[in-house]
């Protein structure tokens, strides 16, 4: 009998973890699409040459993280 209850809460902690985990996921490729927007109105913008270079590095930067499967 203990040994199924304790099964039991390590199901239901075990779950509650791994929603946890895919709303954090949730939450920071929602963060990068946001940054993504930011840095691409800001390249529309630019007219330095030396500043666009630097944003088109972060642009490429935040996409290798979107697409990564780590996220």
């Amino acid at each position: 009998m203990k040994l199924a209850l304790i099964v039991t809460l390590m199901c239901i902690i075990i779950g509650m973890l791994t929603l946890y985990d895919g709303y954090l996921k949730t939450i920071k490729s929602d963060r990068l699409l946001n940054q993504l927007d930011i840095v691409d109105e800001e390249i529309e913008k630019c007219d330095d040459h030396f500043k666009m270079k630097k944003l088109i590095a972060l642009r490429k930067k935040i996409k290798k993280k979107l697409n990564s499967p780590w996220l």
